[in-house]
């Protein structure tokens, strides 16, 4: 038999799964919106129907860095023992301003934590690194 703290740690895994995948759906939404707009938007309904802004275990919300070049969205975990997850889409500048295209990335905490995350640090000829204490989790 499974012990508890077993069985726990795979909810909790399955319940940060969840937040994952919602801000990835966060990250293609932005990235559409920058498509057809031209700039990040606050609001993703157009593009997320039924997204909620809240679950169970987590609260959901966008960070505009800059309407023209970074938004945020992040997963802060409402409870212990998660881990909290943010995504982050960005403008890569090529030389011609006609190919304007964007990335994302997805980061966790490197550690379980209900705090707010700080916004990433912007390198241009790195790209974007998520802020202190989170980790990439795909690019």
């Amino acid at each position: 038999m499974r012990a508890a703290s077993e069985l726990r740690e795979q909810a909790d895994q399955d319940t940060q799964l969840e937040a994952k995948q919602y801000i990835e759906i966060m990250n293609r939404g932005h990235q559409t919106s920058y498509a057809q707009y031209n700039l990040f938007q606050p609001n993703l309904e157009e593009f997320i129907k039924g997204l909620p802004a809240e679950t169970r275990n987590y609260l959901y919300n966008i960070r505009i860095i800059d309407e023209k070049s970074m938004v945020q969205s992040v997963a802060q975990a409402k409870r212990t023992g998660l881990k909290s997850y943010i995504g982050i889409v960005y403008i890569i500048q090529p030389s011609s301003a006609s190919n304007i295209t964007t990335k994302s990335i997805l980061c966790e905490s490197d550690q379980p934590t209900q705090k707010l995350p700080s916004q990433p640090s912007f390198f241009t000829s790195r790209g974007v690194s998520c802020p202190p204490g989170y980790s990439v989790v795909s690019e």
